[in-house]
This record gives structure tokens, sequence and C-alpha cells, in this order.
């Protein structure tokens, strides 16, 4: 049980003119949100918010988001991110070149994974729609190491596997299915490192599974 203290308050999901679903951690500036002339714009948020477009709040399909949103907000709460960070950068089973890659993406893949506890696989299956019809086009047809999302091709099997993680028959059934979205996509220079580190995936032919030891994967 937790006490009246360590309590918080969830986030506030509000309607709003963006492009896209964007969350306001707990003591922001209020500034973040607005014109910086307005008059309260040095005052800080109480709680989080959560900003949902207004023409998505009527599409069902859209509606996941907000876990994945949420889990931005619980990460910030908890410090999550640093405490991973950390973990990589101690680790000694990732390369060098690759590492600096995750911990940029480690925000990212935790609201990813805080999105599968909320929402399960309707997130999963609603994510992994938007990726594949995101993944051909010019922006990812080269792998960039300094995106702050991991490239389509790599969250998409990352959300597979943290559904297989959760240990429940049709869920994995479900990774399966997702991942299976992914093979038809040729192979992009420089992305087979990263599915490889992923537990679980099945992009890997058998003959590299085999040779690749347990201990080097992220998700294990």
């Amino acid at each position: 049980m937790l006490d009246a203290d360590s309590l918080r308050e969830p986030p506030l999901v509000c309607p709003e003119a963006s492009p896209g679903p964007i969350t306001l951690g707990r003591q922001e500036l209020l500034g973040n949100l607005c014109d910086a002339g307005w008059r309260f714009h040095d005052l800080r948020l109480p709680i989080p918010l959560v900003l949902l477009p207004i023409d998505q709040i009527e599409c069902m399909w859209l509606l996941p988001a907000l876990c994945h949103e949420v889990g931005h907000d619980v990460d910030k709460d908890l410090g999550l991110t640093a405490e991973l960070q950390q973990v990589l950068a101690d680790s000694a089973a990732i390369a060098p070149e690759r590492k600096a890659v995750w911990q940029r993406w480690i925000s990212e893949i935790l609201a990813d994974a805080l999105g599968v506890l909320l929402g399960n696989v309707g997130f999963a299956d609603s994510l992994a729609s938007l990726l594949l019809v995101l993944a051909p086009g010019s922006r990812y047809l080269a792998l960039d190491t300094t995106a702050p999302h991991p490239h389509p091709l790599v969250r998409i099997p990352l959300v597979s596997a943290m559904l297989r993680r959760l240990g429940v028959p049709a869920l994995a059934e479900a990774a399966v299915r997702l991942e299976g979205g992914v093979r038809p996509f040729p192979a992009l220079e420089g992305l087979a490192p990263f599915q490889g580190e992923i537990d679980g995936s099945r992009l890997r032919s058998s003959k590299a599974s085999s040779a690749r030891s347990e201990d080097t994967r992220l998700w294990s």
C-alpha cells in the first residue's frame, strides 16, 4: 500500500488543436503550452496534461495513443528514463555506437512499454497500423540514429516483444502477427543489429538466432 504522500494525480486529457497527441508533465511551465506573452506563462502545471487533437476524439482507433502519452508522464514521475540510461551506460553487452542510440530512444521505448501495460494488444495494434503506413515513406528510407523515436521497423518488433513478455498466450499470438507485418519490408542498412538486440524478434534467421547469446539482448 502507498501512503497518502506517495499518491499523485493522474493526467488530465484535454482536446486541443495540435497535430498529434502530446503531453506536458507535472511541474512543466505553462509557457510551453501557450504564447510566452500570456500572463500565466511562468506558472507550473500542478498535474500532467495530455493534449489530444480535436479531430481524433471521435476515432476510437486513435485513442490508444493516450496510453503512450500517459506512459511519458509515469516515466517522468518515477524517473525511469535516467535509471535505464544508466543501466545501458554500464552494460557491456551492447556495442558503444548502438548504446548511445538506445539511450536516445529509451524515453519513447519506455512510453511504449507502459502503453502496452495499459492498453495491451489494442495499443500495440493501433501503433503498428500507423507505423506500417509510415515505414515506406521517404523519412524512413534510411536509419536516422539521431531521431528520438526508434525506426518503425525496430519499434514494431519492440512492442511485439513487450506483448510476449506479458506471458499471455493470446498476446504472444498477436505479437507474432505484428512481426509478420514487418517481414515484407526490404532490409535497411544498419537496422539488423538493432533488430537483433530485441528479445523474441522473429526477424532473424534461425542461424543468426542460434549464434547470438541470450545475454546480448536488451529485452531478455
